[in-house]
């Protein structure tokens, strides 16, 4: 165990590590998504931004950065869709529909550089990390950032009825 604890800290050094941690979150949260409805895997979609945060913490342009990144991955993965509705019913062509896709996953999808900002910050002026720093930042994040197509954090749950109403319930 010792050993993949050594290759795992090396690993994080990489800037392929980087590319884990995007297509880390952006696989798991679509999967989580209908039509595939593995909403096991929401529990471990985060912590690919948990380990950017790790890697970059208190670097809060570079973790804004690398929140785009995660949202440009996140809506490539989650929602390609909109991408051919832009092309079927917007009747751009493909070559105009991909840039305007990227524009719209880096602006309307900012709750993913406001997660990683705030938790960043909040998680050095407590000294450590905890669990409720990441369940309000993300409920913070939710409520400040802006959506023209929204989807949130509990969606992910929304294939498990017990998880969904739990969150519903319990939140």
């Amino acid at each position: 165990m010792k050993k993949f604890y050594f290759r795992f800290r090396e690993f994080k050094k990489t800037k392929t590590f980087n590319l884990f941690c995007y297509i880390w979150v952006a696989l798991f949260s679509t999967l989580s998504f209908a039509p595939y409805h593995l909403t096991h895997f929401v529990w471990i979609a985060p912590f690919g931004l948990f380990w950017l945060e790790d890697k970059y913490i208190g670097q809060y342009k570079k973790l804004f950065l690398h929140g785009i990144i995660v949202s440009l991955f996140f809506c490539t993965f989650s929602f390609f869709w909109i991408n051919h509705l832009l092309v079927v019913f917007g009747n751009f062509p493909f070559v105009f529909a991909y840039p305007i896709f990227l524009i719209y996953s880096a602006v309307f999808n900012l709750k993913f550089s406001f997660f990683l900002v705030v938790f960043s910050y909040l998680s050095r002026k407590l000294g450590k990390h905890q669990t409720w720093v990441a369940g309000f930042t993300v409920i913070a994040s939710e409520f400040f950032t802006i959506q023209l197509f929204p989807w949130y954090w509990g969606n992910l749950l929304a294939g498990n009825l017990i998880l969904a109403q739990t969150a519903e319930y319990m939140s």
